[in-house]
């Protein structure tokens, strides 16, 4: 997979690595919420795995918050440096 240049778009690829490895899309959550003075948490969960994958990211927006998130499940499959 390529380097990404922004963490932009990475919750979509990590939607796409699980439809190319034909693993349902719907083992993918996110659950969000605001620290003040802090920002953003995001925590993704991957269920299709046993325990299930649990990562989290920060960003000043729920969707920056999800990107980061998403970047280190992507690490974690091996999908984009770290």
């Amino acid at each position: 997979m390529s380097n990404l240049k922004s963490s932009s778009g990475l919750v979509q690829q990590l939607n796409n690595y699980y439809q190319k490895h034909g693993v349902n899309t719907n083992c993918i959550s996110y659950s969000h919420r605001l620290i003040p003075g802090i920002g953003y948490t995001a925590t993704v969960t991957l269920s299709n795995f046993n325990p299930s994958g649990t990562y989290t990211g920060t960003g000043g927006s729920i969707q920056a918050a999800k990107e980061a998130a998403a970047r280190v499940a992507l690490q974690a499959l091996g999908q984009v440096p770290a």
